[in-house]
């Protein structure tokens, strides 16, 4: 399951607190000081406003507006930076907002369609970050746009209107494209599906304009849609794969930024496929291998083109002895997410390993084999109950003496160590605490001996904000089972195993659940004893609450147990995966440890205030 809206405003508070510093202070611009109602700085409009400087206090700017015109007020500037509010007053009433915009990306607009009279207007703009971070700027630009008349937003709509709901839908001719068309207000089109016709509706349009969403209705039953397709990005998709009886549908494209007098143009492609729509009629020459039991087999290393992930592919290689190997799958997530899962075979209810991100491409890999091994190499398109198919390339490498990956730029001492044949050696450094680790890449590997007659209890403490780390215990000789998991959504993560009648080699695994896109600094202590981990719980408050299960409360995945049933997850990795490419290419900055507690409570204070910013 995805992690917690809480967890994921917490996440943004602490790395909000954790922003670096600018290279430069933020420096008064010219319509200073202007702090205050009273002090603002007077604005010609119609015009931009470049230059200017959203330090930690306010900037109010006044011009009037003439009669019977409208108004658009555009901010410009980066929200890394800091997040600028935007807000604007009739002179005389500054307790009460006319309008406002406080938005959390770049930008903001206020639109106000027709001042009938003529009106003296106040401008705020306001440094949010500044409240928690008082060094935090912005360079901006303001623009006043004023419209004479009043402001329309849909007054350069489409030939189809008015279509603005399903009792005026504009009827479509068929199978075709349809251009020139700008969602502004709802639009509905009429369509007739002949009977054993496949159909699929493309909308394409970018997000940027406006958020689009897509809907099909049987006509006479509009209170609720069949088909849907609502994302949060550019274009939409729907497909049924066969009307049997043929149908009267009615098409609807809704604008969900219409409140905001946002506007997309966008265009529709409607394709009809007589006998029946098959998404996978352009697979590739490997099918049939859509299960463990039918995998093609490769000859062995090397680039594998022209593949198509519609269904599931599976695919056999046999790596030889002392060898790692590498699998690299080359394909644009835009076009469908597709996963990628290594088995040994016979043994396809756990992955030796798995990549799973929301990204372009893919990498896993088995660090080294004893002896020759048969693999099984499965491809899983996540998108495929969405009829979505991508294009890809998979490259399978042989690494002889085996395959350690590689180091990120800001990566730690004990590497290369991101597999289990790798694991770093800490034999010299246990029982204590082992400092400087970076969990930078997707996995770091330890490995030391446990005393006979001993316990062993691992801690990691780390920022969770700074990324989300979890931690795993293996006895050296089943590195695919483990003894305890840790995988909270708190700061820092505790196992602990007993029950080791001898001395015995274990392994300890630390995984960076937000691979690729965040990093976070850690150390980790291990802490041998005589008491079993059923005696009084770690006191550390941060700890998961996990157990030998091996369950990924944080992530909704179960370690070590890849069946294929994943869930998405806020930190860009599915759920119950060991995260996405393996390239070495973190792309990720180190951040400094913290005082965990005091983090903690200034975070939630932080939060609370996102929160109630989201309400207004």
């Amino acid at each position: 399951m995805k992690k917690s809206l809480t967890m994921m405003l917490f996440a943004a508070a602490f790395a909000l607190l954790a922003r670096p510093a600018l290279a430069q202070t933020c420096t008064a611009d010219g319509s200073e000081p202007n702090d205050l109602p009273t002090t603002a700085a007077a604005v010609s409009v119609p015009g931009t406003i470049d230059n200017l400087t959203g330090c930690a206090d306010d900037d109010w700017y006044s011009f009037t507006v003439p009669a019977n015109n409208g108004l658009i007020l555009d901010l410009t500037f980066v929200d890394e930076d800091a997040d600028l509010d935007l807000s604007i007053y009739e002179a005389g009433a500054t307790s009460t907002a006319l309008h406002s915009s406080a938005s959390t990306s770049d930008n903001e607009r206020i639109v106000h369609l027709l001042f009938e009279a003529e009106t003296q207007l106040l401008v705020k703009v306001r440094n949010y970050t500044a409240s928690s971070d008082p060094d935090a700027w912005a360079a901006y630009s303001m623009t006043v746009t004023l419209y004479p008349g009043g402001y329309d937003p849909c007054a350069s709509d489409d030939a189809f209107e008015d279509n603005d709901d399903f009792s005026s839908a504009a009827a479509l001719t068929g199978a075709g494209t349809y251009d020139s068309l700008l969602g502004c207000d709802d639009d509905w089109y009429a369509l007739t599906v002949p009977a054993d016709n496949g159909l699929v509706v493309d909308l394409t349009f970018a997000d940027d304009d406006a958020n689009l969403n897509l809907y099909v209705y049987e006509a006479g039953a509009t209170a609720t849609y069949t088909h849907s397709s609502t994302s949060s990005s550019d274009n939409e998709k729907i497909v049924n794969l066969n009307y049997a009886a043929g149908a009267q549908l009615l098409i609807r494209v809704r604008n969900m930024d219409e409140a905001n007098y946002l506007a997309a143009p966008y265009s529709m492609t409607v394709s009809l496929y007589p006998g029946g729509y098959d998404p996978c009629s352009s697979d590739d020459s490997y099918e049939e291998n859509d299960d463990f039991s039918s995998p093609a087999a490769l000859s062995g290393a090397g680039l594998v083109s022209d593949l198509v992930g519609c269904d599931e592919d599976w695919f056999s290689v046999t790596v030889p002895a002392d060898n790692g190997v590498t699998v690299d799958l080359t394909f644009l997530d835009d076009d469908a997410n597709l996963d990628l899962y290594l088995y040994e075979v016979g043994a396809t209810d756990t992955a030796l390993h798995e990549a799973t991100s929301w990204d372009d491409n893919e990498q896993a890999f088995v660090g080294r084999v004893t002896q020759a091994t048969d693999l099984l190499i499965r491809v899983r398109n996540r998108n495929a109950d969405t009829f979505l198919v991508a294009p890809y390339t998979m490259e399978v490498a042989f690494h002889p003496g085996g395959f350690c990956g590689e180091a990120c730029a800001s990566d730690d001492s004990y590497e290369v160590n991101n597999n289990a044949d790798c694991a770093a050696d800490l034999s010299a450094e246990v029982p204590g605490t082992v400092s400087g680790l970076v969990g930078c890449d997707q996995e770091d590997w330890f490995a030391f001996n446990v005393p006979a007659n001993n316990s062993v209890t691992v801690d990691i403490a780390f920022t969770h904000a700074d990324s989300d780390l979890d931690l795993s215990i293996y006895d050296a000789a089943e590195p695919n089972s483990s003894l305890d998991s840790s995988a909270g959504t708190s700061d820092n993560e505790s196992v602990c195993a007993d029950g080791f009648g001898e001395e015995t080699p274990v392994l300890v695994k630390v995984r960076n659940f937000n691979y690729p896109d965040q990093t976070a600094n850690y150390t980790m202590t291990v802490t041998f004893g005589t008491d079993s981990c059923g005696g009084p719980p770690p006191t550390d408050a941060g700890v998961g609450t996990d157990t030998a299960s091996g369950t990924d409360s944080g992530s909704g995945g179960t370690d070590a147990n890849i069946t294929g049933t994943d869930a998405g997850s806020g930190g860009g990795s599915d759920a119950g995966d060991d995260g996405g490419d393996d390239d070495g290419g973190c792309g990720c900055t180190a951040k400094g440890s913290r005082d965990t507690g005091l983090l903690l409570l200034v975070g939630l204070g932080v939060a609370l205030l996102q929160l109630r910013r989201r309400r207004r």
